[in-house]
């Protein structure tokens, strides 16, 4: 997992959303059907679109990665849907998510919060990576 950071909110926000690339090494799909974070009482796999001018937003049950590929989670596609979290999140602060696969793998991947969707900080560059491969 790669680049992850999670969108900062006003303080009475009980949605938050989070973003990474997900990263499959391995020779075989891998299937991302459950994910967790710490301080919050659910998330959802989430995929946004625009169809002839119109946004909208449904929830997957899971979500597939090819192999040797990747997908992006990031702002106008996929995405995590951080529900109800037990406090406010401001820059800086962190949140730790757990990744589970349909192979039983579960991932561990901490997110920081940030205001600027477009930072460079901590957000894709090729400086900036770190690895967790899930093969």
């Amino acid at each position: 997992m790669e680049s992850p950071w999670v969108q900062e909110a006003p303080p009475t926000a009980k949605i938050l959303a989070g973003y990474m690339v997900l990263r499959n090494q391995g020779d075989t799909v891998q299937v991302l059907d459950n994910v967790s974070a710490t301080g919050f009482e659910e998330v959802e796999i989430h995929h946004s679109t625009i169809h002839d001018g119109i946004a909208s937003m449904e929830a997957q049950d899971s979500l597939s990665i090819p192999p040797q590929d990747n997908i992006n989670l990031a702002p106008g596609g996929y995405h995590l849907m951080l529900i109800n979290g037990d406090h406010p999140l401001k820059e800086g602060d962190t949140v730790d998510f757990s990744l589970h696969f349909k192979d039983g793998d579960t991932v561990k991947v901490q997110a920081t919060v940030r205001k600027d969707p477009t930072s460079s900080e901590g957000h894709g560059g090729d400086d900036d990576k770190e690895h967790h491969h899930h093969s």
